[in-house]
């Protein structure tokens, strides 16, 4: 069993939640254009693959008054808070 990082595992959890938080915001195109949540991706390997960093980016660089409990986790995850 490897040994985890207590502020690794934090940073973990908090990012998860960010995921979460904003998981009905973005939607990503899958096979045959269909619009995919982040959580459905998995069934989907054309929208899985589309995922990456670009989402935490939308989240901070976002306005989107339902995205802002998600970019406050994110600020606390850089400041290490």
């Amino acid at each position: 069993l490897a040994h985890q990082h207590r502020v690794s595992n934090c940073i973990e959890l908090m990012l998860t939640e960010v995921l979460i938080m904003a998981n009905e915001h973005f939607k990503v195109t899958g096979m045959d254009g269909k619009l995919c949540r982040m959580s459905d991706a998995i069934d989907d390997m054309v929208a899985y693959a589309k995922l990456s960093d670009w989402v935490i980016m939308a989240i901070q660089n976002s306005a989107e008054p339902g995205l802002a409990r998600a970019r406050e986790l994110l600020q606390r995850v850089r400041r290490r808070d």
